[in-house]
């Protein structure tokens, strides 16, 4: 088992509003909640780089299309926690637009990303799961594309904040392959 079972890295927060004191004013609270990371702090949406647009949590007036917003008149900057929950609950919730889906991961996928987050050699996950090396391999790098991830890292701890949220990755549960022999 993998030692890093503590919580998920900081969420990272975007902070677009054309008024400067609500964004000074975002931005000094942001840097006070250490599981909060700043991305950047915008008078508009033009100025934000498409790249950065879906894997941020954005402090807005309004949303932009195909973002995660939380709107900056429902914050208390004096209340950390609770700006940190909101934040958290955006990152982690479903995007706002409603034909945007979450990752579906097949049995073999989730089984084969979870044994990489508890450290387990390919070469074991493989015999566990009856399958070949080559095949953990495939599953692992699927997972990865469906999460959108580059590293084996990134796709760890997204797949843990989505099952933190409760958000399933697969539409099936996992099926046990190793069989109990005690009947």
């Amino acid at each position: 088992m993998s030692g890093s079972s503590g919580p998920p890295g900081p969420a990272a927060v975007g902070v677009v509003d054309p008024r400067p004191l609500v964004r000074a004013a975002l931005t000094a609270a942001l840097g006070r909640v250490p599981e909060l990371r700043l991305v950047g702090s915008y008078a508009g949406w033009p100025e934000v780089a498409p790249a950065d647009l879906d894997r941020t949590v954005w402090l807005s007036p309004s949303g932009h299309p195909g973002t995660r917003s939380v709107a900056v008149e429902d914050l208390d900057v004096a209340d950390l926690t609770g700006l940190a929950a909101r934040v958290r609950e955006a990152a982690c919730g479903p995007p706002a637009p409603a034909g945007v889906g979450r990752p579906s991961l097949s049995p073999r996928e989730d089984a084969v990303l979870s044994a990489v987050a508890a450290g387990v050699p390919a070469a074991r996950t493989a015999t566990d799961l009856g399958i070949s090396p080559r095949a953990v391999q495939a599953a692992r790098q699927r997972a990865m594309a469906k999460l959108g991830v580059s590293t084996q890292v990134e796709a760890v701890r997204l797949a843990h904040e989505l099952r933190s949220a409760g958000v399933p990755l697969t539409r099936v549960p996992v099926p046990r392959t190793a069989p109990d022999d005690d009947r």
